[in-house]
């Protein structure tokens, strides 16, 4: 029923104030008085409770409001708004490949002859790799990249593989394997964090943990006391805000046993690439500051 899809989507403004609702279906004026008969009406009535409201018969040519906004004229021009994210760094991609020898000959044969270089194509004046973004080895969009792909917390500091894999699906360039390697190994984050896991040497073993999965029976503890390693001691507090991130990282990060993300193996396909708030997205200032929050 019309009536009370147009009142539940409205419902933020209409629940605590009286309101006049104005149709041309005359029978929907005694709606209230009615003697419920059929199951649909009582859905419908239940749907109704709680709000203050008077139904007004009005006759189809006099409401005129409703027809401008249901009917188009026959003569009228449809117009199409559309609204799409902007690269504001394809022109500077542009430039550096033109600026880079071995990428510039590439794409003036692609030019020539699309299938000049086997796996190279040319979209919207953009090269590509395998459907992968080319970019050259000495451009310094490459650290950005870097620093995204493994350091943001929906990456969560991932190893040299599961950084290389997340990376290649999207992006190529010359030496990028080493590159990667190289960037996390040199990651002050991961030197200062990781351990290493192999058992260590010696006759000496750590004891077995007393009780598994405190957590998930017993919820997050208010201290852990370790002689272990300083850098385990963490405030539990700050934890709920990671746990959200840990998971999105791992359900979107390669795994050697599949070969596959979690995601691909539930789904079929790749994840969902998170993107960065870009000022003047949306005009909703909550949702807004939330992207903000995130970023």
């Amino acid at each position: 029923m019309a009536l009370v899809l147009a009142i539940q989507h409205w419902r933020h403004y209409l629940l605590g104030r009286r309101f006049v609702v104005y149709s041309d279906q005359k029978n929907l004026k005694h709606l209230l008085q009615q003697r419920i008969t059929t199951t649909n009406q009582q859905e419908w009535m239940a749907k109704l409770l709680g709000f203050d409201f008077e139904v007004v018969y009005k006759v189809g040519v006099e409401n005129k409001v409703a027809d401008a906004l249901s009917r188009q004229h026959e003569d009228a021009e449809l117009q199409t708004i559309k609204s799409y994210p902007i690269w504001q760094q394809s022109s500077q991609l542009q430039q550096e490949v033109s600026n880079d020898p071995l990428l510039k000959n590439i794409v003036e044969a692609i030019q020539k002859d699309p299938n000049a270089k086997p796996g190279f194509a040319l979209k919207g004046g953009i090269l590509f790799y395998k459907n992968r973004l080319v970019i050259p080895a000495s451009s310094p969009l490459i650290e950005e990249l870097l620093k995204d792909f493994h350091s943001s917390p929906s990456v969560g500091h991932s190893g040299y593989l599961r950084t290389y894999r997340r990376m290649a699906g999207t992006l190529y360039w010359q030496g990028m394997m080493r590159r990667v390697q190289d960037f996390v190994k040199a990651c002050d984050t991961c030197q200062r964090q990781k351990y290493a896991a192999t058992t260590p040497n010696g006759l000496l073993q750590p004891l077995p943990i007393p009780v598994l999965e405190v957590v998930r029976l017993h919820g997050i503890p208010e201290s852990i006391l370790s002689d272990r390693d300083p850098l385990f001691v963490n405030q539990p507090k700050t934890w709920a805000h990671w746990i959200p991130w840990a998971e999105l990282w791992y359900n979107t990060t390669f795994h050697v046993s599949t070969g596959f993300s979690p995601f691909e193996v539930v789904y079929g396909r790749k994840p969902p690439v998170l993107v960065h708030f870009l000022e003047g997205e949306t005009r909703v200032e909550a949702v807004a500051q939330e992207l903000r929050d995130r970023d």
